[in-house]
């Protein structure tokens, strides 16, 4: 049985490295503001099911989807990633599509 994943690795300075399994993958993201948009950028999220406690400013805790952030892709780059994952996550874990929610 193999464990497929995506690795991250960020950081010029201080280097960090992410491991995010295909299974959990709840959801692939493409989302752009308006200055994206003028130079054909867009920002890819892969959201997973595990969750976190995210503290705000006013003290107060909220829960958050914990996953991948990827920053400035250009916009056919990034629904290209998006559409392969989806395909990747469908044949992984069919049970657990995006379309059925959680």
């Amino acid at each position: 049985f193999f464990f497929f994943f995506i690795l991250h690795r960020t950081g010029v300075l201080s280097k960090q490295e992410n491991h995010l399994p295909y299974r959990p993958i709840q959801n692939v993201l493409n989302t752009y503001c308006i200055v994206d948009r003028m130079l054909g950028l867009s920002k890819v999220t892969i959201q997973n099911a595990a969750q976190q406690i995210v503290a705000s400013s006013r003290g107060q805790s909220t829960l958050s989807g914990s996953g991948i952030s990827l920053p400035w892709q250009p916009y056919a780059k990034a629904e290209e990633l998006n559409n392969t994952l989806n395909d990747i996550v469908s044949k992984i874990n069919p049970q657990n599509s995006s379309s059925m929610g959680l």
